[in-house]
């Protein structure tokens, strides 16, 4: 059985923006539906704020294995392919507001869809239950621990992930290893293939 108080959780951030590879502090994420996140979140009371930074969370004893307890949901690096990869600090669970049982902005198109999809079918929006998938992220760590797990055991999305946002930019000091990025960087645009990744010089 997942402890809270045992369990070590493994808080991942992807960056990807060569101006951040190198220095992570003050990088941000982004929604490309902003607008619409922003506006569900304030609707039904989800912490938001334009600034914010997406975590990929785990349980760092079994990167990428499957969550016990009769759940067979795999814990994928799927977030980590937006870019290198920043392991953060224990400590970081403190500032983290909400938690996403999968990929944050995907649950919000899919809960709206859903609720779109009921008013036209004449059902109350009441039965839709994407809003079980957020959470509000309160307490002391420990608490905070049990929160973030449960959201893992709760992904339904084959080799998906849950998804916690701090709401403000990344610092450098949240970082195991702020220079993660360093001697890395893009290939030459025109030396690029569609398969091609960062290649570490």
């Amino acid at each position: 059985m997942l402890d809270a108080s045992k369990d070590k959780l493994k808080l991942v951030v992807g960056i990807d923006d060569p101006k951040y590879k190198e220095d992570p502090e003050g990088f941000c994420s982004s929604d490309k539906l902003d607008w619409l996140v922003n506006a569900f979140c304030c609707e039904y009371g989800i912490p938001y704020k334009r600034k914010f930074v997406c975590i990929s969370v785990r349980l760092d004893t079994d990167a990428t294995g499957t969550i016990t307890e009769g759940h067979t949901a795999k814990i994928s690096a799927t977030a980590d392919l937006y870019g290198t990869e920043f392991i953060l600090k224990p400590k970081v669970i403190d500032d983290i507001a909400v938690v996403c049982a999968g990929d944050f902005q995907n649950a919000v198109v899919g809960t709206v869809t859903d609720m779109f999809r009921f008013l036209a079918e004449g059902r109350s929006t009441a039965e839709v239950d994407g809003l079980a998938l957020f959470r509000r992220v309160v307490g002391r760590r420990v608490k905070r621990t049990r929160i973030l797990i449960d959201a893992l055991k709760d992904v339904k999305v084959k080799k998906g992930y849950a998804e916690a946002r701090l709401l403000r930019p990344l610092r450098r000091n949240d970082c195991i290893n702020p220079s993660a990025g360093k001697g890395e960087m893009y290939l030459a645009e025109e030396s690029r293939t569609p398969g091609d990744r960062w290649r570490r010089l």
